[in-house]
């Protein structure tokens, strides 16, 4: 089995502590002990509090944010290797729903792999715990595969593959046979987000990606995620992530990918 731990860690997170919105290359795991938060990915919010767990997947966009009053202390572990995406699917997770329930405290295990490293073959331990810190993920409750999850995950999937030209929500409704109103009611439900809000925040993150790893200028993005006004675009972008494309650019240097720790 090919399966290397990239990163591991504990901490207890200051109030409204923010990390993102970053990229990584690997599969990471956050554990939550006490406290409570966000995770922004996929166009969506997820609400997160102590006994959950969340995935975050390679190449995606994510942000997530402790709470002002309640805040995080959670353990993470950070992996990649062959059999990681189908460990990670076995758990129950996909980047539509990264939120698992959990039975065990996870976050034991991630303190044991600290421990782990005064070992002399500490990279055979890391592994070894990492197993088995994946085999107490897919222990947890079983989560609820309702209809109106499913439709809305094929809603989704439907503007993930189209939201580069000027889809419309009515389409969507329409692809997964439903009317507007009762897409707009389902979402409300599932993820406490408009379908709007998630084409937003879709077409947001790929134009984040492609200024972050290429040398398209602003208007070449805005066009490529389904804008076609550079005004309407450098005003959304602005507002979503504090600042212009332009400068964005600048200061992540065009076609550099930075990856993140944490």
């Amino acid at each position: 089995m090919s399966l290397v731990v990239k990163q591991f860690g504990t901490e207890q997170t200051v109030p409204s502590h923010r990390y993102g919105p970053h990229v990584r290359d690997h599969f990471l795991i956050h554990y939550v002990l006490q406290g409570c938060g966000t995770l922004t990915a996929e166009g969506l919010i997820h609400s997160i509090r102590a006994g959950q767990a969340f995935v975050i997947f390679p190449d995606q966009i994510t942000t997530y944010q402790a709470d002002a009053v309640h805040p995080w202390h959670y353990g993470w572990v950070g992996f990649t290797g062959d059999e990681a995406a189908a460990l990670v699917a076995a758990a129950g997770a996909t980047m539509v729903s990264p939120v698992i329930q959990c039975r065990h405290n996870l976050y034991a295990v991630v303190h044991q792999m600290q421990q782990d490293l005064e070992l002399a073959d500490n990279r055979l331990a890391l592994t070894g715990r990492l197993l088995r810190f994946l085999a107490l993920l897919s222990d947890g409750d079983s989560r609820r595969n309702s209809s109106s999850r499913a439709l809305v995950e094929k809603a989704l999937w439907y503007i993930r593959s189209n939201y580069s030209r000027a889809v419309t929500i009515d389409e969507t409704a329409r692809a997964v046979g439903l009317s507007r109103s009762q897409l707009f009611r389902i979402f409300r439900e599932e993820t406490g987000q408009s379908p709007k809000q998630a084409l937003t925040a879709l077409r947001l993150e790929e134009a984040y990606r492609l200024l972050l790893n290429t040398s398209l200028n602003a208007q070449e993005v805005a066009y490529a995620v389904g804008i076609p006004s550079a005004s309407r675009f450098s005003a959304m972008f602005s507002a979503q992530y504090g600042l212009t494309p332009g400068r964005f650019s600048k200061s992540s240097g065009s076609g550099s990918q930075r990856r993140n720790a944490e």
